[in-house]
């Protein structure tokens, strides 16, 4: 659609042939969580189509490119939902879980997108990815309270993930200081998800 249009004309432009409306902004969100810092995000959607980062955010590959990244970044947001703190931590989540599963994801990417379309016929197989997702939100958190600092000086859960590499920060916690028993769920519940999306 063009990119001026409104979301009235875009969907009488296009009649009922699509059920789902995908705005640009959120696709240029999604897209860059997953492959840039985090930071740059919480730096307002505007930055995202600048000269600096548009080639690299729209680079020209095919549609599945964008709509993987876009459908993760929704059930991350999904289960981002109704917990303020997690809306804060919501990019550098949902990166952490693209360098986890991206790969899976894109070696079947008909299927991925097909499940999210149609949550009501992939139950299990959301069920797991939320799993994993909720594991990797409570990690995230547990590793903002562990460097916030304390007293007066503790930083505030929005101005810390308003800092350059966190995502870097992060995994490095995952791998050398995060829950064993939170990488034992989380492995088994992306092992769980795997399967299902092989079945599906």
């Amino acid at each position: 659609m063009r990119k001026r249009q409104t979301n009235a004309e875009a969907r009488a432009a296009s009649g009922s042939r699509f059920r789902f409306l995908v705005r640009k902004e959120e696709l240029a969100q999604a897209v860059a969580a997953c492959l840039l810092d985090p930071y740059i995000i919480r730096q307002g959607k505007e930055g995202l189509f600048s000269e600096q980062y548009y080639t690299t955010v729209f680079d020209g590959t095919s549609g599945s490119h964008y709509l993987d990244r876009y459908w993760l970044m929704k059930r991350v947001s999904a289960a981002s939902s109704g917990y303020p703190e997690r809306a804060y931590a919501k990019w550098v989540v949902l990166h952490f879980m693209w360098s986890k599963l991206g790969r899976e994801i894109s070696s079947r990417s008909d299927r991925f997108r097909a499940a999210c379309e149609q949550p009501r016929h992939s139950e299990q197989l959301l069920q797991s990815l939320h799993r994993a997702i909720d594991v990797a939100f409570l990690e995230c958190l547990a590793f903002y309270r562990q460097n916030r600092g304390a007293g007066p000086r503790a930083v505030d859960v929005s101005a810390f993930f308003n800092r350059r590499n966190r995502h870097k920060e992060f995994g490095a916690h995952w791998d050398e200081f995060g829950s064993a028993a939170r990488r034992k769920r989380f492995d088994s519940s992306l092992a769980r998800f795997a399967l299902h999306l092989k079945q599906w």
